[in-house]
């Protein structure tokens, strides 16, 4: 959306309403989700660049017992809070991009009443969420693709199924902010200071702590002692059990420009997504491109979309053959993969992505109207 934004497309972004009801006596790390969401809504509406704008609308977290109330409730206050905002910014007609299920009726029927398009951006398979009500999540899904003018996929796993179910579906991968990035390949000058205390060589996960398999995690940890693994990200998962390890470490959350200052002093990327979880399996991990864009290698539990990136991610089905694939990351030295795991992250630069996402839209306005646009309004409601 910012891409399109800086491209000439006026955007606003409709910030997520959530997929699943806060677990606030079972889950403790619901609590922080709340105050997130809490601090948006304080702010309601923002404008972030020229053209790009922020909405957070207030909507009641979905329950089981009262859902069909509640779906209802929200999608009249959504819609009304919408478009209020459209008549206030402007906003005539726009194109409404969606990658929320649960937003999906206010979607609809904004559709319905007054867009002139909807684009379902398929990013996941939210009914295998933790927490989620899968029945109904996937019905919602069903109800998105059925009324979607046109259908994205970002994994391959989600469209190889999704183009058996209807013709009009293109597959759309992520993007990668690639001269950010980019920035790890030049040779570490000042290594951050938490990062500074910690032994060579270091292996690195960048994201939310979520999903990942901690028992992987432990048995790989303590098969290589003298290799220090270090996470980054917000954690939302109980990782207390590898306390007990000293080569594990958790730096928590750092600033969006710092990131790749801690990628240059690493040897080794790490993507460790928990196995035996549904949701995990249909993953496509937008820090595949992130990690590619370093050039350094990556060593990973296998998934679908890393089959199509075989030759450049040293992959492992267990964790014995995973500590045989994390040696084999760990002494690279073809110069070769490294660029070619480069040019992978350099050719779906968001601004190529953006450009992408551009033309489809474009060719579908243009096939179904016979007029070609200059410019787009797009109303983007977030996953």
């Amino acid at each position: 959306m910012q891409t399109l934004a800086r491209n000439g497309s006026r955007v606003l972004f409709v910030n997520s309403t959530g997929n699943r009801a806060p677990q606030l006596l079972r889950d403790p790390f619901a609590r922080q989700r709340v105050l997130r969401k809490l601090r948006s809504l304080l702010i309601f509406l923002r404008r972030v660049e020229p053209n790009l704008f922020v909405l957070t609308p207030l909507a009641l977290p979905i329950t089981r017992r009262w859902r069909t109330i509640i779906e209802r409730i929200n999608r009249i206050a959504i819609a009304v809070q919408v478009r209020l905002v459209c008549r206030f910014l402007n906003f005539s007609k726009p194109i409404i991009w969606i990658s929320s299920p649960a937003a999906g009726a206010a979607a609809i029927a904004l559709r319905r009443k007054w867009s002139r398009l909807l684009v379902y951006y398929c990013v996941d398979n939210l009914s295998f969420l933790s927490g989620a009500d899968s029945a109904y999540i996937r019905l919602l899904d069903l109800q998105l693709q059925n009324a979607a003018d046109l259908l994205l996929i970002s994994g391959r796993k989600l469209y190889e199924e999704r183009v058996q179910q209807r013709p009009e579906v293109h597959l759309l991968p992520h993007g990668v902010d690639y001269d950010h990035f980019a920035k790890a390949q030049a040779p570490s000058e000042s290594v951050p200071t938490d990062l500074s205390r910690i032994a060579q060589p270091i292996v690195v996960y960048i994201g939310m702590i979520h999903g990942l398999d901690l028992e992987l995690i432990a048995e790989i940890a303590t098969r290589n002692p003298h290799v220090s693994f270090v996470f980054i990200g917000g954690v939302e998962m109980n990782v207390e059990k590898l306390s007990v390890f000293r080569n594990v470490h958790w730096l928590g959350k750092k600033c969006y420009e710092d990131l790749p200052r801690y990628l240059q002093a690493a040897r080794c990327c790490l993507l460790c997504y928990g196995r035996g979880d549904t949701f995990n399996e249909y993953r496509s991990p937008k820090k595949l491109l992130e990690y590619f864009a370093t050039g350094l290698p990556l060593v990973a539990l296998q998934l679908a979309d890393l089959h199509y990136h075989a030759h450049l991610v040293y992959q492992a089905a267990e964790a014995k053959d995973f500590d045989l694939q994390l040696q084999r990351a760990l002494s690279e030295t073809d110069p070769e993969l490294r660029r070619q795991r480069i040019e992978a992250a350099r050719v779906r630069d968001w601004h190529i992505v953006g450009a992408e996402v551009s033309r489809h839209i474009r060719r579908h306005l243009q096939s179904r109207d016979g007029k070609t646009q200059a410019s787009l309004q797009v109303l983007q409601i977030s996953s």
